[in-house]
């Protein structure tokens, strides 16, 4: 009964505390406002408190619209750049014969998922570079992976292929099938 009691009191005291501590600190905060305010007034030249406040809210509102401008102005450049990349990839995708591996990868792939860093070759600090080269039919499914260059470890090359098939490309419109070039590098992060 005594042990009861004594929680209930030490809960009724720490509740008290807590209120107590919210109430302080709210004087406080209202306080430093006030303070805010009355600096403001005191600043200013001696008119009226309405011709303050108009005086205020239209600073205000002069200080948002050139902000929101621009947030536009940034914006609109944003999407001007992302589409000229992407003019410039989807040009060098046509132009097959002179395109950067890389860039016409990166146009057709829809659902990248990157190899897998074999564990054995991590243990034993093995890094290298497999190139593969991927056919890709109409639909934008891998047909056939084989690799062009190797890296010289079976197991660096099997994670290439294995990640390779899982690949999902955008469906082809005018070509029966495409032929395609990834480079993959191993590289230790220490």
């Amino acid at each position: 009964m005594a042990n009861s009691y004594c929680d209930a009191n030490s809960k009724n005291i720490l509740r008290n505390a807590l209120v107590l501590s919210l109430l302080v600190h709210g004087a406080i905060l209202v306080r430093m406002q006030s303070q805010k305010l009355r600096y403001h007034l005191s600043s200013q030249s001696k008119s009226s408190t309405s011709a303050l406040a108009v005086s205020l809210v239209s600073r205000a509102e002069a200080v948002k619209k050139p902000i929101i401008k621009k947030k536009k102005k940034i914006a609109k450049k944003k999407v001007a750049k992302k589409q000229q990349k992407v003019a410039q990839v989807q040009r060098a995708a046509t132009n097959s014969d002179s395109v950067d591996p890389e860039a016409k990868f990166k146009n057709y792939i829809r659902n990248y998922k990157k190899p897998i860093y074999p564990r054995i070759a991590q243990r034993r600090r093995i890094e290298g570079k497999v190139t593969v080269d991927i056919r890709v039919n109409r639909q934008g499914i891998v047909t056939s992976t084989t690799i062009s260059k190797s890296s010289g470890h079976k197991f660096l090359d099997d994670s290439v292929i294995e990640a390779a098939k899982k690949w999902v490309f955008k469906p082809l419109e005018s070509q029966e099938f495409i032929s395609l070039s990834k480079n993959v590098e191993f590289i230790m992060k220490i």
